[in-house]
């Protein structure tokens, strides 16, 4: 998913915007407006608000910690740079899907099938013998996977770090299809929460940020 930014607005921004006859320096300006946009989304998420103000959607996994698309927003980076505008994004393009079904949300229907062959995340080649992968701890996790206890006194959930570290592959794919039994099917729901894009709020911000950054180009500040 990528977030296109095009600089058009009040009289005088659209006038200084035309004083400047330098591809380059048009170019600085929109490097400045596509990085500062991209730390307002950053600062969104650290926040945990969305485009409209409000709190994301909580999590349908109550004990899993840290913030939401914590790690979307730090590897979101600014990307293409033309004179007239600015486009941000990722440079991974699964990264790039999982941005757009939390932006927009997503209802599904899983099968076994697909929930078993999208554990691992990645197109690259893995080995049976590989330690399992993030994906595929969240879904045994989704599906109510728990260890003992230390000492065997009940059980416990265990997080995403120590299922990567103490399976493989293998061992989680095994364990994840006898868990799913003999259901075949189920819905998945992923709520919206639109961190990606630019808030009423703060388009009179990079306006701003442009004029001024106009004026100081051409030595009026």
């Amino acid at each position: 998913m990528m977030q296109n930014i095009t600089l058009i607005g009040s009289a005088e921004l659209d006038r200084k915007l035309a004083s400047i006859t330098s591809r380059n320096t048009r170019v600085k300006i929109m490097r400045k407006i596509g990085m500062k946009a991209r730390m307002n989304i950053k600062k969104r998420v650290t926040a945990q608000t969305d485009l409209n103000g409000m709190l994301f959607s909580k999590r349908n996994r109550k004990r899993t910690k840290g913030k939401m698309l914590s790690g979307l927003a730090q590897r979101l980076a600014v990307k293409d740079i033309t004179d007239t505008g600015v486009t941000i994004g990722w440079n991974n393009t699964w990264e790039s899907g999982v941005a757009y079904r939390n932006q927009f949300g997503e209802r599904r229907t899983v099968t076994r099938n697909n929930f078993s062959q999208e554990t691992t995340g990645s197109n690259a080649p893995r080995l049976a013998t590989d330690p399992a992968t993030r994906r595929q701890a969240k879904r045994l996790l989704d599906a109510g996977y728990k260890i003992r206890r230390p000492g065997g006194r009940g059980s416990q959930r265990p997080t995403i770090t120590w299922i990567v570290a103490n399976m493989t592959i293998a061992q989680a794919g095994v364990i994840l299809r006898s868990m799913l039994g003999t259901k075949q099917s189920w819905s998945v729901t992923l709520p919206a929460r639109s961190f990606i894009g630019v808030a009423d709020a703060e388009l009179q911000e990079l306006a701003a940020l442009a004029i001024d950054t106009i004026d100081k180009e051409l030595g009026h500040a």
